[in-house]
């Protein structure tokens, strides 16, 4: 079988870069297998620049742990345990589960490893070919949305893989879940497929903090101790669209900091109406997210 390096172009389209490639250079990677059965490794674009690191967060406990990983080999190999790790993320949405995952990412890239998107239909066979050509590279694999393939037909022969039923070198397993009560037990309860689970809770008063004065200019001025109190308990997404709708729009602060509030705890159905009748939002609709039952930070 021949191996070939496809880039993205300006389009969005994909072109041929190069042709039974000799070597995978370092970058962000689907793979995909063509009807002829070649199977081309596309580099993908991917944030790398706007990255924000939250000291004393969960998030640096796994970019922290994984850099420390990549230093650990020849402790690996002096104990003959295979040289890989597994990581799941859990907790609500926006919480800052991908931003992690993309700093790993950037990581290894700069080590002069390479970022693999997993696809369960031919991800083994990507890491085959992708080693058959560079044994030692360190490779980070993504696995965003886990449960869609844990818990489905591909579970038992994601599992294997995970549990060591292929030999797998200098890789990093990073998977997400929005919805941890998905997955069974087999999946998260075993430190051979999953090493670490750790939970990624809303983003602290610290890090909206920091992340606000990411967005400021030296002439910009707001209220940040309106913004880190009023969006207390929501995503980074939440924060953002306040700034822009306030200092950017123009809109009233208190009205996009009520609707934004709403905005993350309440129902939307096509079969109901969510206003009452007298315009506001009925506040039966309204739940708070349920919280996962596993612990926060713990480890397997």
């Amino acid at each position: 079988m021949n191996y070939s390096q496809w880039a993205q172009d300006d389009d969005g389209s994909f072109v041929p870069v190069a042709d039974t490639v000799a070597r995978i250079a370092p970058g962000y990677y689907d793979t995909v297998m063509d009807g002829s059965g070649r199977l081309h490794f596309m580099s993908i674009r991917a944030r790398k620049d706007d990255l924000l690191e939250f000291p004393d967060s969960a998030s640096m406990q796994v970019i922290e742990g994984i850099r420390d990983f990549w230093d650990q080999e020849e402790m690996f190999k002096r104990y003959g345990l295979p040289y890989k790790r597994g990581i799941l993320l859990y907790g609500p949405p926006g919480s800052g589960k991908t931003c992690t995952m993309q700093i790993v990412a950037r990581d290894v890239v700069a080590k002069g490893g390479v970022v693999v998107t997993f696809d369960p239909r031919w991800f083994l066979l990507s890491y085959r070919a992708f080693r058959d050509i560079q044994p030692e590279t360190p490779m980070v694999v993504l696995m965003e949305d886990c449960e869609d393939y844990l818990t489905g037909g591909y579970a038992s022969m994601v599992l294997n893989l995970l549990d060591g039923g292929e030999q797998l070198h200098r890789v990093v397993f990073l998977a997400s879940t929005n919805y941890p009560e998905r997955l069974e037990g087999r999946v998260i309860n075993r430190p051979s497929r999953f090493d670490l689970r750790i939970k990624v809770p809303t983003p602290s008063d610290a890090a909206r903090r920091r992340y606000l004065e990411s967005l400021l200019k030296d002439e910009d001025s707001i209220d940040i101790d309106a913004y880190v109190r009023d969006t207390k308990g929501l995503s980074l997404a939440h924060v953002k669209e306040l700034f822009v709708a306030c200092h950017i729009l123009g809109s009233d602060y208190k009205e996009a900091a009520s609707r934004l509030a709403k905005m993350a705890v309440e129902k939307v159905s096509s079969d109901q109406d969510d206003y009452d009748d007298e315009g506001d939002y009925g506040m039966q609709d309204l739940a708070a997210p349920g919280l996962p039952a596993i612990k926060v930070g713990e480890y397997l």
